[in-house]
């Protein structure tokens, strides 16, 4: 809570928040989301109060490759509100996927 206060009031941040709500997003960009065929992990927050679960499950309508875990008891950042209950999912999707392009 300290560190996303200090954070508020670093010199800049707080138009940059204001200028982030205003800017016009293309309203047509989720028709594409069908097209993603890689792999994905959908990790969201049962109680996320900003942006509704029920996106979480449009999501896993609509991508053809993915994989879906809502963490219960947990809201919008639900890797800082408990890194130890969301790891554990991005760990084994990790290992599970073909990691045979990496160096």
């Amino acid at each position: 809570m300290n560190r996303y206060y200090k954070l508020t009031l670093r010199a800049g941040n707080r138009q940059a928040f204001i200028d982030r709500f205003a800017v016009s997003y293309d309203t047509v960009s989720y028709q594409k989301i069908p097209d993603i065929k890689q792999r994905t992990l959908v990790l969201w927050g049962e109680n996320d109060q900003l942006i509704p679960v029920e996106i979480a499950y449009n999501f896993h309508r609509d991508l053809p490759n993915d994989t879906i875990v809502v963490l219960k008891n947990l809201g919008h950042v639900p890797m800082e509100e408990d890194w130890q209950k969301s790891i554990q999912p991005v760990l084994d999707f990790l290992e599970c996927s073909d990691l045979n392009y990496l160096p």
